[in-house]
């Protein structure tokens, strides 16, 4: 268990100096426009997690992991990057929640700042009355969320078999070069440019101003939503439009396509996901489209806008969703679900795994006629996934699902209907953050709480998750014994004497 520690602490103190790093832009920017207690409370955020940082990294001990090393390090890291990200909220509770109790404030502060990190984007703010710098902030950390700030650690800590398994365990990612750090490099430079991309042609030809732009960008290309405003249109020419729904299509498509498109190599560019990605979001919006007259649907501009942002797992919105009819917000519910590509920023139960779990019905009929000597696989394009993997695809989409189903649960007894409840649970497994209004200030602390987990699940999966409750169990049990131990040898001392 020693050996964990060392191996969590120090890698953990490494990640919180990234996000330290990380942190200093928005303060300049504070200072920049003249913000100065929110320079000072994002300041406080990023002195803790340098401190914090340094401190851990005087662990002494070996580094070498296993997978189940790296599960606890990513799962701990999230929660107390959450942490840390709420010390500006708390800060500023006076101005952003002056009534609201303390456990209130502890909680959604906490929600606001793990929202961001893992890309959801729910929120209980009003964008209209947050300051510039916060709001910056948030895009930063949801850029840096959505791109992976554990994940861009591990790679330059080994390269090893076991953080390659690691990283596409965990990001869905797959190698863009030679070595492990050459693909993240690879990701961070695409990332990068289209970012700067979106934030160019938005200010051009959407005519938005450079820092709506930055924001719709940062938010856009990590598929993380926490944007500026609460009426995006408003801001959007027909060109603008557009270009934000084609930034929510290219957050959510698999960076190897966008390396071979940068490269152009045209030739067998689109993979079978992304073809079935765009083929699924093609098949909604024709039914939505069809169906308009009969759901009553008037806004058909907003509702489209609405489905890729959902099928995207962007989050954008502009529109009450819950004065949507219930077939349009079980349509968007589904898009949510289904999210996107893998080895994307997109969230979701991803369209790979739900090609496969359909081809999987298929494969287990052949398995019974079949004798028990063949050997059964499935095929996608190129890529062969043999039992041990369908197996594993169809539990991380049964785990997904009862989790979503446990939340819905829990926010219904906040006295919301089942079907808003369980929108929201959805949204915040599959990190989106479209919201039927579920989310706010009001919201009780045990339903933000679970909202919270959700997030945390859905971001993870659920596999490490367990691994890292596994091993708290393990430890608090192993303490127990220890101390039933010292106790029965203290009885016998004392009868000895």
């Amino acid at each position: 268990m020693r050996h964990t520690h060392v191996i969590v602490f120090k890698n953990l103190g490494l990640i919180l100096q990234v996000n330290g790093l990380f942190s200093i832009i928005p303060v300049a920017f504070a200072i920049a426009i003249g913000e100065e207690p929110q320079a000072i409370a994002i300041f406080l955020a990023s002195f803790v997690s340098l401190a914090l940082g340094f401190f851990l990294t005087t662990t002494k001990g070996a580094e070498k992991a296993n997978y189940a090393n790296i599960s606890i390090l990513v799962v701990v890291s999230f929660i107390v990057l959450g942490v840390i990200g709420s010390i500006p909220y708390l800060y500023l509770h006076n101005q952003l929640f002056p009534t609201a109790s303390i456990l209130t404030k502890i909680t959604t502060s906490y929600f606001e700042s793990i929202s961001a990190m893992t890309t959801t984007g729910l929120t209980v703010f009003d964008p209209a009355a947050l300051p510039k710098s916060l709001i910056f902030y948030r895009a930063v950390t949801e850029w840096l969320g959505g791109v992976g700030i554990i994940f861009f650690i591990l790679l330059f800590l080994n390269t090893s078999g076991t953080y390659t398994r690691a990283l596409e365990a965990f990001g869905g990612f797959a190698r863009l070069a030679s070595t492990a750090r050459g693909t993240y490099l690879r990701i961070m430079q695409i990332y990068a440019m289209y970012t700067i991309l979106f934030s160019i042609l938005l200010i051009t030809f959407g005519f938005m101003d450079p820092f709506s732009a930055t924001i719709v960008s940062l938010t856009g290309m990590s598929t993380g939503g926490m944007l500026h405003t609460g009426d995006l249109s408003a801001e959007l020419n027909p060109a603008g439009y557009w270009l934000v729904i084609i930034l929510m299509i290219t957050g959510a498509t698999s960076f190897p396509i966008h390396e071979r498109i940068w490269n152009r190599k045209i030739r067998g560019i689109f993979s079978v996901e992304f073809k079935t990605f765009v083929s699924y979001l093609i098949v909604i919006l024709l039914v939505t489209l069809a169906l308009s007259n009969i759901w009553n649907l008037t806004n058909i501009q907003g509702i489209i806008f609405h489905l890729v942002s959902g099928a995207s797992t962007t989050g954008f919105q502009y529109i009450r969703l819950d004065m949507l009819s219930t077939p349009v917000r079980l349509v968007l519910t589904i898009a949510m679900l289904v999210g996107g590509c893998s080895f994307s920023t997109a969230g979701g139960l991803k369209v790979i795994r739900m090609i496969i779990a359909f081809r999987s019905v298929s494969w287990l009929v052949k398995n019974d006629v079949l004798p028990s000597s063949a050997v059964s696989l499935v095929k996608v394009g190129k890529n062969t996934f043999f039992e041990k993997e369908i197996a594993t695809i169809l539990a991380l989409i049964f785990a997904g699902v009862a989790s979503i189903i446990a939340t819905t649960a829990i926010v219904m007894l906040a006295g919301h209907s089942f079907l808003n409840s369980f929108f929201e649970s959805v949204s915040a497994f599959s990190t989106t953050g479209l919201s039927t209004g579920v989310t706010s200030i009001n919201l009780p602390n045990f339903a933000k709480t679970a909202l919270i987990i959700e997030m945390i699940v859905g971001r993870l999966e659920v596999i490490p998750v367990l691994i890292t409750i596994r091993a708290v169990m393990s430890y608090i049990t192993q303490r127990g014994r220890l101390n039933a131990t010292l106790v029965q040898l203290k009885e016998i001392s004392h009868k000895a004497r």
